[in-house]
């Protein structure tokens, strides 16, 4: 049916029909992507702007020495911080660059009181890396008041030393005409993907590039709220995929002063091992080639954390757009699906610039379910071992090695006994790892013993109905999800199985979920628990917008623009949870919300309007 649908559905447009691109282009693409990389790495040294409010020479507090070098804390400290008074005009933005040498844990603290004496402050946090860092931040001061403290905190197990410190008054020229050098040569960067794309896949191919690189560009250039920091959970899966490259194991003990300064958080100490992240290892190994790669073109720990969220993300997005179009929407309606799944809905907000064990999963879930539809027998088969890759991310991921395996047997019966073997193949080995190092069969995350009855309906109702962490509140469009889920058990066509199978894959996920006694997810903004299900929850408006399409135009126009008000909403919802530092504040003002987790329900102070 979905084969008979499809020719009466595309675009009458035709934008890059006819396209021909000369080797000649394909070669020249190749440098200058390499100039671009280069030209991107040294951006934010060789670009100033606006006025210099202070430097490294202005009058510092604290406890430090000057060298000829810089800055450098005290012989008898290494953590140590300089205090300095700026004068910060309201909602003015201001471009914080700041170098350093010793492999700190930096902080910068702002701080402003107002009329009312409440403080009103941003606090930005830089890993600790290897060697030299250097970083580059604009803020827009919201404070009351026109004079800031400024507050540098290092921390390392050595000497520090500051080498580099400017404070400016971006002007809003300098800003755009920052953002739009560095998109510009971004573009360049992936100019010979969108080439390769055009030559090797036709139309459809180049589509899913394009969409790729643009949201690409947007997550690099747009993202600086802290939701994505390498602060928390997701602290150790960088360094953890160092290690693997460097010496092919987990033992993260070189970095046991940080540790330790840390309070040794999601650190487990093994017998074989040594201290190992708590973590599943999976992302780790995903990010391996994005790790060799940054490592190779020399960027830090930081930037390869970025870097690879954002790549990954994009690439969900590109994944959304081809699925819809295999499931029958025509390229501008797949297109359209795509782009409010990246930028209005919660994976703008918790997947860009965040390098998580969710985003991890949703891309491999996505990437299960191209392989499952595709046709091909050799595909479906390799899904055994990629949803295998996934459940080594998160455990939760079996929940879809469940529906894989019945929809195997639904719609390839003849391969279930080979995707079964493989299925056994892939997770022995990981089952062995985990005896060997831990000393039992699943590593202490996968664990069920987290998991209790007792709060089950307050969390399930706080994850989805809650104005601080509701799923339906952040992300109203889901309700057209939800809907293709229903109508996917009315439907026979070509993919009702795989919709059907996915509902119950949901049901199920969010039924384990508010089982979770930490069921509002800690420091977060929304339902970011529910992250690892965006992708097919996006996949599932498809029986909805097929249905929209048969509606009489009374109708039709209703839902349409219900749904345009649904999407303008979420890109309100998430554009504030990348731009607006205030809002992510919101989870520890005025009580951390891990100490009240009533707060959730308090929709007088809703985190969305912070």
């Amino acid at each position: 049916m979905v084969d008979q649908i499809r020719p009466n559905m595309r675009l009458s447009w035709r934008p890059f029909e006819g396209l021909r691109i000369p080797s000649f282009w394909v070669i020249l693409s190749v440098p200058l992507m390499l100039i671009a990389i280069v030209s991107l790495r040294c951006l934010p040294h060789d670009l100033g702007g606006g006025t210099l409010v202070a430097s490294l020479s202005s009058a510092w507090q604290g406890k430090y020495q000057r060298t000829s070098e810089g800055i450098t804390s005290s012989d008898d400290g290494a953590a140590f911080g300089l205090d300095i008074r700026l004068p910060l005009k309201r909602n003015a933005k201001y471009v914080f660059e700041l170098a350093t040498v010793g492999s700190p844990s930096l902080g910068l603290a702002f701080q402003a009181q107002g009329k009312d004496q409440k403080d009103i402050g941003v606090w930005l946090e830089v890993p600790a890396t290897t060697g030299e860092s250097y970083f580059v931040r604009a803020v827009r001061w919201p404070g009351l008041s026109e004079e800031c403290l400024l507050r540098i905190e290092a921390k390392a197990t050595r000497p520090v030393t500051i080498t580099y410190f400017r404070v400016y008054e971006a002007s809003e020229l300098y800003t755009n005409i920052r953002r739009l050098l560095m998109g510009l040569l971004l573009g360049a960067a992936l100019l010979p993907i969108l080439l390769v794309a055009r030559l090797v896949g036709g139309r459809r191919l180049l589509l899913a590039a394009t969409l790729f690189a643009s949201v690409l560009i947007i997550y690099i250039l747009s993202s600086i709220c802290p939701a994505g920091s390498q602060t928390t959970d997701n602290i150790w899966y960088i360094p953890t995929a160092q290690q693997l490259l460097r010496a092919g194991d987990i033992n993260l003990s070189q970095h046991a002063d940080l540790i330790k300064q840390r309070g040794y958080y999601a650190i487990i100490k093994t017998p074989r091992a040594g201290l190992v992240n708590y973590f599943p290892i999976g992302t780790s190994l995903v990010a391996l080639p994005f790790v060799f790669a940054g490592q190779l073109i020399g960027l830090d720990e930081s930037k390869i954390f970025q870097y690879t969220a954002d790549v990954w993300a994009a690439l969900s997005v590109a994944l959304i757009f081809w699925l819809g179009v295999r499931f029958g929407l025509n390229h501008f309606i797949a297109g359209a699906v795509a782009l409010v799944f990246g930028l209005a809905s919660s994976h703008l907000s918790v997947h860009a610039g965040g390098l998580w064990s969710h985003n991890t999963s949703l891309l491999l879930s996505l990437f299960v379910v191209l392989l499952l539809t595709s046709g091909r027998a050799w595909c479906v088969l390799l899904a055994a071992p990629v949803s295998v890759l996934g459940y080594i991310t998160r455990p939760d991921f079996s929940l879809l090695i469940l529906g894989s395996l019945v929809y195997v047997g639904i719609r390839h019966r003849e391969l279930g006994v080979g995707f079964l073997t493989l299925l056994a193949v892939s997770i022995v080995p990981f089952l062995l790892w985990s005896h060997y190092f831990f000393g039992q069969w699943l590593p202490p995350y996968y664990q069920g013993g987290r998991l209790n009855l007792e709060t089950w309906p307050t969390a399930l109702a706080g994850q989805l109905f809650s104005p601080n962490r509701g799923l339906l509140v952040f992300n109203p469009i889901v309700i057209l999800s939800f809907w293709g889920m229903v109508l996917a058990w009315f439907k026979h066509d070509e993919f009702h199985s795989l919709f059907r199978i996915i509902s119950l894959v949901f049901l199920a996920f969010g039924a384990i979920l508010a089982c979770f006694p930490h069921w509002w997810g800690g420091y977060s903004y929304g339902p970011r628990l529910y992250a690892p299900m965006f992708g097919l929850l996006a996949l599932s408006v498809v029986p909805a917008i097929h249905w929209i399409k048969g509606l009489k135009p009374g109708p039709k126009i209703a839902v349409v623009m219900l749904c345009m008000l649904a999407i303008g909403w979420g890109g309100f919802v998430h554009v504030r949870g990348i731009r607006a530092w205030s809002v992510h504040d919101w989870n520890a003002d005025p009580v951390s919300v891990d100490v009240k987790p009533e707060r959730i329900w308090d929709w007088s102070d809703m985190q969305i309007f912070r």
